[in-house]
């Protein structure tokens, strides 16, 4: 089963289902890290630093296990709550 962790291991706040980038057939998109990185403008590696360290990034989901995956509207949400004032 899925589970939507955040980095910080702290309980994320429901996704909201009206948010979901849906496939045409109705799935949810979710975003590889590789996928996720491009988006980002970072290495892969960085994202996997963040979530071993549990240092920050984008809420991320488990499948299966290993597989690591995000719902872009997750990290849309990260990257607006990174905006700083000058």
């Amino acid at each position: 089963m899925a589970q939507r962790t955040t980095p910080a291991g702290g309980e994320p706040a429901p996704l909201d289902p009206t948010r979901l980038d849906l496939t045409a057939d109705g799935a949810p998109i979710m975003w590889t890290v590789e996928e996720t990185a491009a988006f980002l403008g970072l290495t892969r590696h960085t994202l996997d630093v963040w979530r071993s360290s549990k240092a920050g990034g984008p809420v991320y989901v488990k499948i299966a296990g290993n597989r690591v995956r995000y719902f872009p509207a997750d990290v849309r949400d990260w990257l607006i709550a990174q905006r700083r004032g000058s």
